[in-house]
């Protein structure tokens, strides 16, 4: 009986832990005293650019370098250690997080029939263990018994979610029926004695199917089916009873949770750390061109009378080989500076409190939720500021997913819901069904209307949970008042307690599939032989059930698009016809819609059909071949309408983004009809394109794609699309259902992405989870023939549907709403309300790139400002080894006098304040497509290096004599150091807008340290450490003409930057004008 890859679990005290399967250890943490060295230093030295700097230490050990090598091993290790530190940090929080899971006390069924407590870490397959209300699961769990606080034994349990799947609201969990309870905390003799058997799956990370066979000889005649709804996740939280019972089937890294968290998402990569690395590898490339020129000249210069005397320079009869090799690896060591060794850690603590500075951002909360903005991947938030598409759900991110029932269609009529909790006919609004009874009624309407709300009352899997204080209740009303619906979609708990409202209640189910309902006041009573779950294939979810007079009827409730077409047969065209009609008059008025549907089932086809359910267990290939057999030859009952009103500020939002050059695409799941008419409410389409856009030929702005027949004539409507988009100047919305989509996806993938990339915006329908994301796929692939300005993309979405193309966009966001957080834990940032996306983007993301992109350019200005000083100086020596810089001095110019300042301009730089950019979104276009690090600003940065090089090294030669000793190497140095610093200060301060006190702060530290620096190594403490340097600061401080030609440089190296910036101002204000005008043009 056992299956291919099934555990078996056999129920005995003699085999209670013999199942040799894992532990239930949870590791998150990824090392431990032992691996934490030799694992952190390996993940740091895949980094190619740590291997350069440790090539660049060995050098300087193994040559003869005439500096003292320390100071650059002690930068290495110093920024080495801040990354491990930074390791460290996080996994020590992961052990602390591990540690409180896995020594949690459990209480256990030992082999001596006590009930004990272990330790979570300790749980094996196979135990029994006990749980209170309240209290988290520990491991994945088949439920046995549960019981009320009275003592009584209850058939079922609750849990929540949200931990698990993101959804809210709870879920019903049922206790095996025929197999002994176990009720106190007493030895379960007689469940041992049963000789129960689980057969069930090997660990898979499915979280909404499981299967699994309950048998016993003793007690059962055949085996029970388990599924899901008998089973207890771990990542749950138990609710509404005492306590369960549970044996435990799966542990530790075999639970659903941990094979659903421990796959490594991918890592994404912003357009910032793209260019870098080109940077880095073109830096390369430079030096060593650098390196190779040095060689030529070097030799040149062995043959030239010039140096033939100078008698620091090594004798000639050396080795030619050796001495070759040697001066070219000592120039790669004072050149080596272009590589700026301390860029990575800067950037990665800029990325961290760039994150945090979005997470502490209060304007990005919402009170009413408690719930604030969340950063989970600091590594892409300058991501935020090159958005190019922009795609969104529609329920629950751009609606509230606060759903009401508010109209239906029965037959031929059309009723509204009011808060009366009667219907009324649209047709008539004076008609009111006040005296409509549901009991059996004479009047043909009447009949129709209870026998839709019965098809409502019974097709869900919703369970009705009773408040404690009410159990006892003999009030009818306030016993029915009491009543609590629970169930894993809010659609199905809104229509139930619609039809509570409106007469027709769901009293709940007992253990055996017996279902009660209450009509006015009448109780009857439904057996539910079984139910086909709802599934993305056929868009519907069916029920069997029988009631009091054994007739037997199948209830089917869906997609109108899976549903009508099963009613052709024995349905009426009328009926047919004005259901269809309603459906898309609730869709334009933005109205989740369903169609019920029944028909009546023999006794015979019953059987047949438990059969051919019962084989699916054994052959699931089959299932939708059966689905669609049962579901067929239906009769319509009626349709229904649920408003999910639109979130704060979404209008305004959608607005202000696409004024910011961002296309927005919506994705959903809802019809065509509704996802149009949300689109037009909320502002995406504009309220000018046309309501008629049933076809491509009928509208002029509005062009649909639905419900393609074949290959061929999707191709023929795109290339019609196509044209018509080439041949106009309107703002073109293009509508696609998913069907559409699919084949356009496998067939001409191409020629859609250029249709759907021409429209100004798409609105997608019927969509499944995995098509977003291979939407998101589609606009990625476009970017291959985009390669100057790659296309970005942000997903944003709140469910779990919507998971799948938030981890495939460049950049996703989460919405924290009512569908719980699977999307926010999933997705690179959340934020709790749609409307604080303006301010995410707009705002956060151009401060952050524009802060970012400045801070790597700004890393490798300086760089160069340090590394061509010591270049010319080796051509002015010889290439003799000795640099233009004290050791010392290049260290902390790399730690200290040129980093913090820039990171404080990283923390505090604002180009244009938070509330010029949310009133002129047009500003976040000006940085689009990774601008502050084209080939423009490239040439823009190069041609302030050359300038301030020129200023440094050769202005100086024009001005000052040789007789003033400029040519001692001391002051010389102190001269060529000082520049440096001040150049590069000035040069930050020339780009910074937004100036406080963090700003003055960085310059000051940057200026007092540096002072210090020059007063400890050249008057204090020169000769130990400074060795020629000593009393040479303060000897070229004495100089006038030093103050005077410094003060000149400054000026001079100044003038480009206030240019530059005075003309940036000035297209500025022009653009602002331009924007106002075309706004005043619109209105």
């Amino acid at each position: 009986m056992t299956q291919v890859n099934w555990r078996l679990i056999k129920i005995s005290s003699e085999n209670l832990q013999s199942c040799n399967y894992t532990d239930n250890t949870i590791l998150t943490a990824r090392y431990t005293l032992l691996t934490f060295f030799p694992k952190a230093i390996y993940e740091q030295f895949r980094k190619k650019s740590n291997f350069f700097f440790l090539f660049m230490v060995i050098l300087q050990l193994t040559l003869p370098v005439p500096t003292n090598p320390s100071a650059y091993i002690i930068t290495f290790t110093l920024i080495l250690s801040i990354s491990l530190i930074k390791q460290a940090y996080e996994d020590w929080f992961r052990h602390k997080t591990d540690n409180q899971v896995n020594n949690r006390i459990i209480k256990v069924f030992d082999n001596s029939g006590t009930l004990v407590e272990h330790t979570s870490r300790s749980l094996r397959v196979g135990q029994i263990i006990r749980l209170e209300e309240d209290e988290p699961i520990p491991c994945d769990l088949l439920l046995l018994s549960s019981i009320a606080y009275s003592g009584e034994t209850l058939p079922k349990c609750e849990i929540t979610t949200a931990n698990l799947d993101g959804e809210p609201n709870r879920k019903v969990r049922i206790c095996p029926p025929d197999i002994p309870v176990v009720e106190k905390d007493e030895f379960p003799q007689k469940l041992y004695q049963s000789q129960l058997e689980i057969e069930y799956d090997e660990p898979n990370a499915n979280l909404y199917k499981f299967n699994g066979l309950l048998f016993s000889k003793q007690t059962m005649e055949k085996p029970y089916l388990l599924s899901m709804d008998n089973v207890l996740l771990r990542g749950t939280t138990l609710k509404n009873c005492h306590f369960i019972f549970g044996i435990v089937l799966y542990t530790g890294k075999d639970t659903r949770l941990s094979l659903n968290t421990s796959v490594l998402r991918q890592n994404k990569f912003s357009v910032v750390d793209t260019a870098t690395n080109k940077m880095i590898l073109t830096n390369s490339g430079l030096l060593f061109m650098l390196c190779s020129i040095t060689l030529g000249v070097f030799v040149w210069f062995q043959n030239s009378p010039i140096f033939a005397k100078a008698w620091y320079l090594p004798e000639v009869d050396q080795s030619q080989i050796i001495l070759l090799v040697t001066t070219v690896l000592l120039m790669l060591v004072y050149v080596s500076s272009l590589i700026p060794i301390s860029l990575s850690v800067s950037v990665e603590i800029q990325k961290v409190g760039s994150s945090a500075l979005f997470t502490w951002d209060e304007e990005m909360s919402c009170p009413k939720t408690g719930n604030s903005a969340i950063c989970n991947n600091s590594d892409v938030v300058e991501e935020l500021g090159q958005i190019d598409y922009l795609l969104t759900d529609k329920t629950g991110t751009l609606t509230q997913n606060n759903l009401n029932f508010v109209c239906c269609s029965v037959g031929t009529r059309r009723y509204n819901y009011e808060f009366n909790f009667k219907l009324n006919r649209f047709q008539l609004s004076n008609y009111v069904l006040s005296g409509f009874s549901t009991k059996k009624s004479s009047d043909d309407s009447d009949r129709k209307v209870v026998e839709f709300l019965e098809a409502i009352a019974l097709c869900h899997t919703v369970q009705a949970v009773y408040k404690e204080e009410s159990n006892n209740n003999e009030n009818e009303t306030s016993r029915h008042e009491g009543i609590q619906y629970s169930g894993s979609s809010l659609d199905e708990e809104v229509l139930v307690k619609a039809a509570q409202a409106l007469g027709i209640t769901f009293l709940g189910d007992d253990n055996r599939g017996t279902l009660t309902i209450d009509k006015k006041g009448t109780p009857e009573t439904f057996i539910r032989h079984l139910v086909f779950e709802f599934d993305a294939d056929r868009k519907c979810m069916s029920v069997i059930v029988e009631d009091e007079d054994q007739r037997i009827f199948l209830i089917t409730k869906g997609a109108e698009s899976s549903v009508l077409p099963k009613c052709l047969t024995n349905s009426s065209s009328d009926v047919l016809q004005n259901s269809l009609t309603n459906v898309n008059d609730f869709a334009r008025q933005g109205y989740r819609t369903l169609i019920f549907a029944k028909r009546e089932v023999s006794r015979a086809e019953l059987k047949e059909i438990q059969k051919d359910v019962d084989n699916l267990r054994r052959n699931p290939s089959d299932t939708q071949e059966i689905y669609a057999k049962v579901e067929s030859n239906l009769s319509l009952l009626g349709t229904t309408g649920v408003e999910d009103q639109l979130q704060t500020n979404v209008s305004q939002t959608l607005v202000a983004l696409k004024e910011a050059g961002i296309r927005i695409w919506m994705l959903t799941g809802d019809k065509m009809e509704t996802a149009v008419n949300i689109g037009m409410t909320c502002g995406l389409i504009p309220n000018m394109q046309s309501r008629n856009y049933g076809s491509v030929e009928s509208s002029d702005s509005i062009f649909s794609i639905t419900n393609a027949p074949n290959p061929d004539w999707l191709i023929h409507r795109l290339e019609i699309i196509k044209f018509k988009l080439l041949s106009t100047t309107l703002e073109i919305t293009l509508v696609i259902d998913g069907c559409s989509f699919a084949i356009g996806y496998e067939n001409c993938r191409e020629l859609l992405t250029s249709v759907a990339i021409a429209a100004t915006q798409v609105v997608f329908c019927r969509m499944a989870p995995l098509q977003k994301s291979q939407v998101v796929k589609l606009i990625k692939s476009s970017n291959t023939k985009k390669i100057k300005c790659p296309i970005r993309v942000c997903a944003v979405g709140d469910g779990g549907n919507d998971v799948a193309m938030i981890q495939e966009a460049h950049v996703g966001i989460g919405i924290l709403g009512r569908e719980g957080r699977q999307a926010g834990r999933a997705a690179d940032f959340a934020i709790p309300e749609f409307q604080h996306l303006q301010k995410a983007i707009l705002v956060h993301g151009n401060w952050n790139y524009y802060r970012l992109a400045n801070l790597v350019a700004y890393f490798f200005y300086r760089s160069f400002l340090l590394a061509l000083p010591q270049l010319f100086y080796g051509v002015e020596n010889g290439f003799s080894g000795q640099p233009v810089f004290d050791s010392t001095f290049m260290m902390l110019y790399a730690l200290i006098f040129s980093s913090l300042p820039i990171l404080f301009y990283g923390f505090n730089e604002q180009q244009y304040s938070a509330e010029e950019l949310l009133r002129n979104p047009s500003l976040y276009k000006q940085y689009k497509g990774n601008e502050l690090m084209s080939l423009k600003w490239i040439f823009h940065w190069s041609g302030i290096i050359i300038w301030h090089i020129f200023l440094i090294v050769w202005f100086p030669k024009f001005i000052w004599a040789e007789e003033l000793q400029l040519m001692d190497w001391a002051v010389y140095s102190n001269f060529i150091s000082s520049l440096v610093l001040a150049l590069t200060d000035l040069k930050l301060m020339t780009r910074t807008v937004h100036f406080n006190w963090l700003t003055l702060l960085g310059q000051v530290i940057s200026f007092g340290s540096s002072l210090l620096f020059y007063i400890l190594t050249t008057e204090l403490f020169g000769k130990s450490l400074g060795g020629l340097l000593k009393f040479s600061y303060f000897k070229l401080l004495s100089r006038p003409d030093y103050w005077c030609l410094t003060f000149v440089i400054c000026v001079m190296a100044s003038l480009p930057d206030f240019i530059m910036g005075g003309n940036r101002r000035l297209k500025y204000t022009r653009q602002l004008r331009k924007d106002a005008a075309g706004r005043v043009t619109e209105l």
